[in-house]
């Protein structure tokens, strides 16, 4: 995972603001404290007013990019160290404006433009994740992920895919299936299906991650597959199905195989019920042995525009 995701902003337009104003700002106390190196503050204002230009820029950025795609998705945002810095430099601008240090209408103009537009994208980021925002997300391609307590919507550069008649089943595996070690079911537990996912020490899986997919997997556009054994779950996979499209998020096992078990019996399903495109996000060494392949973000969009229109059920 790590490196495949991207930020919807480019990085250029967050990095050097934030720098430009935290340099500003050291050197505007600097200045402050020393009124005879008038060239420091002078330098230190025009600064802050850059960085803030900047700031803006970034913000304008993600607001616009915003408004292209469904006005659910929270997937713009400038880094939360730029918004600190961005505060911390409208402030001091205030400050100069108040005590006459020569702010200057201009200063206060961008330090207002600045506060305004970052602020604004700040308050897109905090709109509640939605069942609504995860489908509207899963039709455009973006997959949500928590991070540090946050929702935030991405893609990856490239998804791995399995075509539904290319499954690879490993002997020992179809043994055991074969032999029925699991019993089997569709959408038995899917609460305790995705919390079976998030309980692990590293996890993209939070509390309103849970309740989204939930609410989602009432309106039937969110299905899991469970293995039980003595009537205990001991294994499973959640996803997200739209038109002839589904995609696994997530799975988890308490015994030895039990996901790859539910795995199989998914892709099967699938494919008995006329489903096209099956999106397994990032490719693994694991899922390639079932036959996975990777393909270009630009292939899979493609594909995925082509199938959603398609009347498909998982059940």
């Amino acid at each position: 995972m790590k490196g495949a995701l991207n930020h919807p902003i480019p990085p250029i337009l967050e990095t050097i603001p934030a720098a430009l104003l935290w340099t500003s700002t050291t050197a505007d106390v600097l200045a402050y404290v020393s009124d005879d190196r008038k060239w420091l503050s002078e330098t230190a204002r025009r600064g802050l007013m850059l960085g803030l230009l900047g700031a803006a820029s970034a913000s304008s950025f993600g607001v616009l990019a915003y408004l292209r795609k469904p006005r659910h998705l929270r997937r713009v945002v400038p880094h939360r160290d730029l918004w600190n810095a961005a505060i911390t430099s409208s402030y001091l601008l205030s400050l100069r404006h108040r005590n006459d240090r020569r702010a200057g209408r201009s200063a206060m103009l961008f330090s207002g433009l600045g506060a305004m537009l970052i602020g604004l994208s700040r308050y897109f980021y905090a709109v509640k994740l939605t069942s609504k925002a995860l489908e509207d997300a899963f039709r455009s391609g973006f997959v949500a992920m928590a991070h540090r307590g946050r929702v935030g919507f991405y893609r990856t550069d490239s998804r791995s895919i399995l075509e539904l008649d290319g499954l690879h089943v490993e002997k020992n595996l179809a043994r055991k299936i074969r032999k029925g070690v699991y019993d089997v079911r569709v959408n038995q537990d899917f609460e305790g299906t995705i919390r079976g996912c998030a309980d692990r020490e590293s996890t993209w899986i939070n509390e309103e991650i849970i309740q989204a997919y939930t609410d989602l997997h009432r309106a039937g556009k969110a299905h899991s597959v469970e293995a039980y054994q003595d009537n205990t779950l001991v294994g499973g996979l959640f996803g997200v199905s739209v038109g002839g499209a589904f995609r696994v998020e997530s799975q988890f096992y308490r015994a030895r195989d039990a996901s790859k078990v539910c795995f199989v019996a998914l892709v099967n399903r699938l494919r008995e019920r006329g489903y096209v495109l099956l999106d397994l996000w990032v490719q693994t060494d694991h899922l390639a042995r079932f036959g996975a392949v990777k393909i270009s973000e630009e292939e899979y969009l493609a594909r995925l525009r082509k199938v959603l229109q398609l009347q498909r059920n998982v059940v």
